[in-house]
């Protein structure tokens, strides 16, 4: 067996085709964080009225 074929069972061992919606392959989840001077901010550059 080689690292190729092992990683890639790896990735995918204990995927469950039926349980998941019938994807092919274990959906990847990504994620990011951000961090603001304060509560403004935050709002102004989720409502898209920041000007960069």
């Amino acid at each position: 067996m080689n690292d190729q074929k092992l990683a890639t069972l790896t990735l995918h061992a204990g995927h469950d085709v039926t349980a998941n919606g019938s994807t092919g392959a274990e959906p990847i989840c990504q994620t990011t964080s951000y961090v603001f001077d304060g509560s403004n901010q935050t709002a102004i550059s989720f409502t898209t009225l920041e000007t960069k």
